[in-house]
């Protein structure tokens, strides 16, 4: 077997040696599975990784899955029988190595399951390399090395199956030779028939978004690519990330492109002190895309609800989800008497969260009362604050409000709102502010 690695588990092969195809390079790998006791059976072919036939257990006949494949029997027209039955062939082998193997086990009745994976691959140096796997009951069995010719037993059960079925060695030479000949010529025929549409490339369009859950998961998804295979994986201040990762299977799009994401569970105070980054490798890019997960800032604003004491501090389009909203009282914490809401998500994939404090009335008019948003995104944030009785952050200058930077410093940083309220000259009664107080620290400061 050469550089190629298998885990069988029953009807399912949950791994197999992937590779990005280059302009040049191609392959061909047929699945097969038997099941008795019983005639079902299965049998799949892929190019580059495509499904391109499979058999038909209902009408017995191999048959192609893409359009362009359909054009050989123009050329050939028995070229389907013919496969149809090389591949009854290959069923009937399948049987009689289960035969053999449930003889060997003293095995007479019950349901068992054989597997076969096998593979040719063809370079754009003309080189060639294959392999041909087994599986019994999803466990590994047996697997073909191409260098000797000879079969490699995965467990003491496949060494004596291995001396009573090929004593000769006859069965593993015949193997091999269809593998560096047989299959390699079927595979030249279904690239010059299909040159055009395995020449087309096309890159991924991504995107990074967390996934509101119990656990915090970030999702990097990539779609629109051609051809199928594609790479996913993560760093973490740039280094490769293996654990929690959740690779999904790609599927087509109804434009005959392909998509794929992939999930990683990372801890929330991970997410806000590292920088998570997806890594999109496809061989239509002429280099890796890399996606660092966001870290966007919240807009906020603080109103208080009509008739009633209670102040609303309100921050939403914020990424990633951890946030922190706190209270103070001329600049001591306040604690009591406040209300923290779940974080939500909203439409377009960021979040929103709100605090509310109950402030006695006739404390307004005497104390000065700041929100305080904690966010990891909050380095050298513009924001700009209102007029009106609610104070907001944008990224917007005009002539009526005040512009205020936040200091850039490795130590957490918050944006603060701060609002009181004055009694005027006309009515004495209280209003807002018309130019309120925007607080900003990076270490506990308050500046003005």
């Amino acid at each position: 077997m050469e550089d190629s690695s298998a885990v069988f588990k029953v009807l399912l092969f949950l791994t197999f040696s992937l590779h990005l195809s280059s302009a040049d390079t191609h392959s061909l790998q047929y699945l097969h599975t038997l099941i008795t006791p019983g005639i079902n059976f299965t049998a799949v072919g892929l190019l580059d990784g495509e499904q391109c036939v499979s058999y038909d257990c209902k009408t017995k006949e191999m048959i192609p899955k893409i359009q362009w494949i359909q054009k050989i029997s123009v050329d050939e027209p028995h070229y389907w029988n013919i496969q149809t039955l090389l591949v009854k062939n290959h069923q009937e082998h399948l049987h009689n190595i289960v035969d053999t193997v449930m003889r060997n086990l003293n095995q007479n009745e019950g349901v068992h399951t054989l597997q076969r994976m096998y593979s040719c691959e063809l370079h754009d140096d003309s080189t060639t390399r294959g392999y041909d796997q087994y599986a019994y009951d999803g466990e590994d069995f047996i697997s073909l090395d191409l260098n000797t010719g000879t079969w490699t037993a995965d467990n003491d059960k496949a060494v004596i199956f291995i001396k009573q079925w090929d004593p000769t060695g006859d069965e593993a030479q015949y193997w091999k030779d269809y593998l560096k000949n047989s299959c390699i010529d079927q595979l030249k025929k279904f690239v010059s028939y299909g040159r055009e549409t395995l020449k087309k490339k096309v890159p991924p369009t991504a995107s990074v978004f967390q996934k509101h859950s119990p656990s915090p998961e970030v999702v990097c998804h990539a779609t629109g690519f051609f051809p199928k295979e594609v790479m996913i994986s993560w760093r973490k201040d740039g280094e490769d990330v293996n654990e929690d990762v959740e690779l999904r299977e790609t599927l087509p799009n109804q434009d005959g492109s392909f998509q794929k994401r992939s999930i990683l569970k990372v801890p929330a105070e991970d997410l806000q002190k590292h920088t998570y980054t997806c890594v999109i490798q496809h061989s239509s890019l002429k280099e890796e895309l890399v996606l660092e997960v966001p870290k966007v800032p919240p807009t906020a604003s603080v109103f208080q609800k009509k008739s009633s004491p209670e102040v609303v501090c309100h921050a939403t389009g914020f990424f990633p989800e951890v946030v922190n909203i706190t209270w103070r009282k001329d600049g001591e914490d306040v604690n009591e008497d406040v209300k923290l809401r779940e974080t939500l998500p909203n439409q377009d994939g960021s979040f929103q969260k709100r605090s509310i404090l109950k402030v006695p009335a006739e404390d307004l008019p005497k104390h000065t009362y700041t929100c305080v948003i904690q966010h990891s995104s909050l380095k050298e944030l513009v924001l700009e604050v209102s007029d009106s009785d609610s104070l907001q952050f944008s990224k917007k200058k005009t002539k009526r409000n005040k512009i205020y930077d936040v200091s850039d410093s490795d130590s957490v940083n918050y944006a603060a709102l701060q609002f009181s309220k004055k009694k005027t000259k006309r009515n004495k009664r209280h209003d807002v502010k018309e130019d309120p107080h925007v607080v900003y620290s990076s270490v506990g400061q308050r500046n003005v």
